[in-house]
């Protein structure tokens, strides 16, 4: 029973992350819009790393330098290829279609699992990944016509990038604990993002910001960044990087209410039957995750 709990208590961890970027979605939506594409992320991700040097600073170095580099570099690249892609998806493509694609990490994170991790590939899994991929096509196209460009080029390669992001992050949880794999992964995107701010963006959009964008900022850097990747990390240690992606398929869900809440946006049919779908196939993959385990620790004992 210890073990069923265990696994339940990191399905919850996921689930809160959802909640988090939920709300955050629609807010970065405003702080973009006042700060501008690059110097927002930027200044929420200099907010996340202040904050983890702040509190966790010599445990995450001390980590960092005995894993070495090979374990915390690549989590961190993917996971900044995958901001940056998702960012550049959205000047090109609508919030909705690339948020659609960039869940398709639930796809891609199962095999590159097997590729890089040795993991066993669950063929029993793939009618309800097909179900999540229809029920997010539903949901965030929410009646739209669906076209594909360089929008959703980009937005795909950033799904590729999240996949990458959840399988290496859990390859290295044996050396790193969450804390650390979340510091290294926010420095890394953080110093990107700077980069691209200095070169591409305007930095009178920074000092011309009013208090609610960096009220917004805030936010973006300690929970949707600090907060939730701790979350994310922590259940990589339990859970596959596959059934992360599987649990992740409810951030849209959670991006549609608050964006109800905040922005009175709403849901057409097709919209409340994806979210129904997504739902169904989550709550499926999580009994099969739950089953599983048991069988697993019967074993053991």
């Amino acid at each position: 029973m210890k073990k069923q709990r265990s696994i339940i208590w990191f399905i919850l961890c996921i689930f809160l992350q959802n909640v988090i970027y939920g709300f955050g979605n629609p807010l970065a939506k405003i702080g973009n819009s006042d700060m501008g594409t690059f110097w927002c992320p930027a200044a929420r991700f200099l907010v996340a790393s202040a904050v983890m040097l702040i509190f966790f600073g010599r445990r995450i170095l001390v980590q960092l330098r005995a894993a070495g580099w090979k374990k915390w570099l690549p989590p961190s690249i993917c996971l900044m290829c995958n901001f940056i892609l998702f960012n550049l998806a959205i000047m090109f493509s609508s919030v909705t279609t690339t948020a659609f694609l960039n869940s398709m990490a639930v796809f891609f994170a199962p095999v590159m699992s097997s590729v890089f991790l040795g993991r066993r590939y669950r063929i029993a899994t793939i009618p309800i990944q097909l179900a999540a991929a229809v029920g997010l096509f539903l949901l965030c196209c929410n009646g739209n016509a669906f076209t594909f460009g360089i929008g959703e080029v980009f937005a795909l390669l950033s799904a590729v990038a999240a996949a990458g992001a959840l399988v290496f992050a859990q390859g290295s949880s044996g050396e790193m604990d969450p804390v650390a794999t979340s510091g290294a992964q926010i420095f890394v995107t953080a110093a990107a993002f700077t980069l691209l701010a200095i070169f591409f963006d305007d930095i009178h959009t920074v000092t011309t910001a009013n208090a609610v964008s960096w009220l917004v900022v805030l936010y973006l850097g300690i929970a949707c960044s600090c907060v939730a990747y701790m979350l994310q990390n922590a259940a990589l240690g339990r859970l596959s990087a596959g059934s992360v992606s599987m649990i992740q398929c409810l951030q849209p869900i959670m991006t549609a209410f608050f964006s109800f809440l905040l922005l009175k946006e709403h849901l057409t049919a097709a919209g409340l039957a994806g979210a129904a779908i997504i739902t169904a196939a989550v709550l499926l993959n999580s009994i099969l995750d739950a089953r599983a385990d048991r069988k697993s620790a019967a074993a053991a004992q």
